[in-house]
């Protein structure tokens, strides 16, 4: 079966894609090419929200959302930190990770500036948070019990 243009855009739009990504500019629309709407999600929280809940149940306080300062000068946004042990947590999803080339080259100058300023970073796929993240956050504890062994010396 093959879709018309308009049933193409709206499939694309209801599953949160940019309809030009796909090859299928809006002549009708006007809006700048760098402004991007937000995905839409389906239903329920994002996985970000939801690998946050589940850290907040295992450290607690100890826990950052969001997080700005880590590297002096910048604005970078951790989705999630545990400052005390300067670990940082990245939830890449595809829309906002992947799909755009600039996108891309901020998330690594991002990671890069992270490290060189003495901090750890996990990245996890949101597919990854969604089918395991009990799986996740024992790698985060990994790197914690590492973390501490490595300053106790």
């Amino acid at each position: 079966m093959r879709l018309t243009r308009e049933q193409a855009h709206e499939f694309a739009r209801q599953r949160g894609l940019d309809p030009s990504a796909l090859g299928l500019a809006d002549e009708t629309d006007t809006s700048s090419p760098q402004v991007r709407p937000k995905p839409r999600r389906e239903s329920g929280p994002s996985p970000q929200a939801q690998l946050t809940v589940l850290a907040r149940q295992r450290w607690g306080d100890e826990i950052r959302t969001d997080y700005v300062g880590a590297v002096p000068g910048r604005r970078f946004e951790i989705d999630i930190t545990l400052p005390a042990y300067r670990i940082a947590i990245e939830v890449d999803g595809w829309a906002f990770h992947g799909k755009h080339k600039r996108d891309f080259h901020r998330d690594r100058e991002k990671r890069n500036a992270l490290v060189l300023n003495g901090w750890l970073v996990l990245a996890f796929s949101a597919r990854d948070v969604m089918a395991d993240p009990l799986r996740l956050l024992d790698m985060v504890e990994q790197l914690i019990d590492r973390r501490r062994r490595a300053w106790r010396t």
